[in-house]
């Protein structure tokens, strides 16, 4: 309103006077002192004024921005700690099942490179000895040598089958295979009553016993594949063995003061009353109780891991043979299915995103920046030097913008700084209190950085 009165007033007079006074030319008029002086402190007070309301809307924005700040910082550790315990999470259930996975297979594919290519001969497995160990750790010893021969069975083992299984596999095929070597050495044939009265006269238990080792090729047991030594196999054969000795020696000769039991040749076999067929268990592999028996093979399941922690960069290559089997290389070496494409192991592929977890914080930091840096040209001035001074005005009376209305250039002080503009002037009453509001407002505007 102010404005409108000062112009619409002094519009007339104060032209027209101006004009008479200072120019000879009557088409360039100068606004006269009054009416700058009054458009300085219109200009002053509506500067001042803009720089009340960008600090207070500035000012209500950074309270908004606080409150939301301290409710981000409470959403954003909580998905923080969520995302952490789903990493921890990740790393548990897939990544390292995956690493242990792909590393062993690796490993076993190695290790079966180097396994037997032929099935063990029944001379490997005599040579063992097993029969022969008397003491617990010689028992263990050889178990673990007859394992070793028998490794070729490791090789009917696919990478997928379980470790105990396939061990378990191996145990039962090698000691398959001790079982025909032993079988076939059996006689092929029951003793005949010749030889037992020979064997007999040998005055050897063991080999009197040893003749009736072709019925260990009668078992059940062993038609049926089962192993030859078991308890029911012994059993049969002591049955028939006996039944064969009485069959080839009458009853009344084994009488105890017959002629044929007082006989050096023959006595040995009337005095044969317990078992005569002896324990006859071909070289088996065995668990022991206790620690002992075989120990579990290594260079395939035998490995022990060491979790190491990833203090190299990631290989570009798949790990070899080499790095695998060596226990200071294979931890670095499988770290190669960490790289992208690989394994699960990536706590980075899902990043949290701060814009979907603090939207309204988000929201309000921009609104605030974008009000800071559109009042940036206005609060980087002081409120004391928010000063407008008029200096002069002109209007240019020769071009005419409309009826009544001419342009015109002003030259201002405005805090601090000289500017020029050119803004439109009314010069009737009703024009020049339409214009005067668009001249402050340019005359404000000349403290923005883009205003020309």
């Amino acid at each position: 309103m102010r404005i409108a009165l000062v112009f619409g007033v002094l519009a007339l007079a104060s032209l027209t006077m101006a004009a008479s006074r200072f120019r000879r030319n009557t088409n360039i008029i100068d606004l006269p002192e009054t009416l700058l002086q009054e458009m300085s402190e219109i200009a002053t007070e509506e500067l001042k004024a803009t720089h009340l309301v960008a600090y207070r809307q500035i000012k209500s924005l950074q309270e908004k921005v606080m409150v939301e700040e301290e409710k981000c910082t409470v959403v954003w550790e909580e998905a923080q700690r969520k995302a952490v315990e789903a990493n921890k999470k990740m790393l548990v259930e897939q990544c390292e099942p995956c690493l242990k996975e792909r590393c062993e297979a690796v490993a076993t594919a190695c290790a079966f490179a180097k396994l037997p290519k032929q099935e063990p001969t029944c001379q490997q497995i005599e040579a063992v000895n097993l029969g022969g160990a008397t003491t617990e750790a010689e028992r263990t010893a050889k178990g673990q040598e007859l394992f070793n021969v028998c490794k070729f069975y490791m090789r009917q083992c696919t990478q997928s089958t379980a470790q105990e299984e396939c061990i378990d596999s191996v145990l039962a095929k090698c000691t398959a295979k001790s079982g025909e070597c032993a079988l076939a050495k059996l006689p092929t044939a029951p003793p005949t009553c010749e030889l037992i009265r020979i064997e007999a006269a040998t005055e050897d238990a063991k080999r009197i016993g040893n003749l009736c080792l072709y019925y260990i090729r009668e078992c059940a047991d062993v038609k049926q594949g089962k192993a030859i030594g078991s308890e029911a196999c012994t059993a049969e054969v002591q049955t028939k063995c006996r039944a064969r000795l009485d069959s080839c020696i009458p009853s009344d000769q084994k009488q105890p003061n017959s002629q044929f039991c007082l006989s050096p040749s023959t006595a040995l076999i009337c005095q044969l009353t317990g078992p005569v067929f002896p324990s006859f268990v071909p070289p088996r592999i065995l668990r022991f109780a206790g620690g002992g028996g075989i120990a579990r093979p290594p260079g395939i399941f035998g490995r022990k891991r060491r979790r190491r922690e990833a203090t190299s960069k990631i290989p570009t290559m798949p790990p070899t043979c080499s790095e695998v089997e060596n226990e200071e290389t294979i931890g670095r070496a499988c770290l190669y299915y960490t790289a992208p494409g690989q394994c699960p192991c990536d706590v980075n592929r899902n990043p949290l995103d701060f814009n979907a977890v603090c939207p309204a914080y988000v929201a309000v930091k921009a609104e605030g920046l974008a009000k800071y840096k559109e009042y940036l040209w206005l609060l980087s001035n002081a409120p004391d030097s928010l000063v407008v001074e008029f200096l002069s005005g002109t209007i240019d009376k020769t071009q005419s913008v409309r009826e009544g209305v001419y342009p015109g250039t002003f030259e201002i002080f405005i805090a601090g700084r000289p500017a020029e503009f050119q803004a439109d002037v009314g010069t009737t009453r009703s024009t020049a209190a339409e214009t005067g509001a668009a001249i402050i407002t340019k005359a404000v505007d000349q403290l923005r950085p883009e205003s020309t």
